[in-house]
Order: C-alpha cells, then structure tokens, then sequence
C-alpha cells in the first residue's frame, strides 16, 4: 500500500507537506505561527520528526544537512542564551541606580530608582520607583540611561 503526498497538503506550522518530504524547507530558517514569530526547540524537533517520517526511502535526507541544521540550531540556541544572560546580568546591575525609562502604560519617561528585577517568559523587566513613591516595572529594553 502505497501513501502519496500532494501539494495540497499542508501541515498547519509547516506549510506544503511537499516542501518537507522534498527538502525544500530550511527547519533554521522557517519562522512558525508561535508566539514570539521564532522557531523554538519544539518546533524544530517536530519539524525534524515530520521530515524524517516522511522522506523518501530510496532517497534519504544527506546525513551532512542534516548535522549541519542541527548545528545551526544549536549555535543560534547557545548565542540567545548568552543575549538573555548579558541582559539579565545588565539589569541587575541596574539595581540601586537612578535611570530612565519610557513607561509603555503612561506613555511618558519615567525617572527612579531600580529597586528589583524581574522575568517572565524569557522578557526582563527591572522594577523602578518614581518620584510619586510608586513601583513601576517596565522591560529592561525602555531603560534609556542609567545614572552613576
């Protein structure tokens, strides 16, 4: 028994069916319709499984493109951790010291002193206390200037 794919068939993260069983779709590449618009982790291991499951037997995915999206992936993993890192040791710094920062829910810059930090699905946010003695956390990325 026999299982054709055609065109027609897609896949509702990957797109065209045709486009994985052919190689034709870079699994670094490809952005998906998750949250943040990047490839994460499981998406790419699903995108591996489905290309795997669906390839051509008498003509198998190149072992070397494979390792070499795998590599891709990881290195690009590896480089975001450092980001996050840096960011979080920045903010942290940031505590004690008097900055401003643009207050997205007021609209206005925002002048204080980091108190904490703190993070939440992979955004830090350093939580500062204005001049009206209230605490206001705002995304690390909004803190313009930091005082000495």
């Amino acid at each position: 028994m026999t299982t054709s794919v055609t065109d027609t068939a897609t896949d509702p993260i990957f797109g065209k069916i045709s486009d994985i069983t052919n190689g034709t779709i870079n699994p670094v590449a490809t952005s998906t319709k998750n949250t943040s618009n990047q490839m994460g982790k499981d998406e790419f291991l699903k995108l591996l499984a489905t290309q795997l499951s669906h390839q051509d037997p008498l003509n198998p995915m190149d072992n070397t493109q494979m390792m070499a999206q795998l590599a891709q992936f990881s290195a690009l993993e590896q480089m975001n951790n450092v980001a996050y890192s840096t960011d979080m040791s920045k903010a942290m710094n940031m505590i004690g010291k008097t900055v401003e920062a643009f207050d997205a829910d007021t609209q206005r810059i925002l002048v204080g002193q980091v108190e904490s930090v703190s993070q939440k699905d992979h955004t830090i946010s350093v939580n500062i206390r204005n001049s009206e003695n209230t605490l206001v956390s705002t995304k690390l990325e909004n803190v313009d200037y930091i005082q000495a």
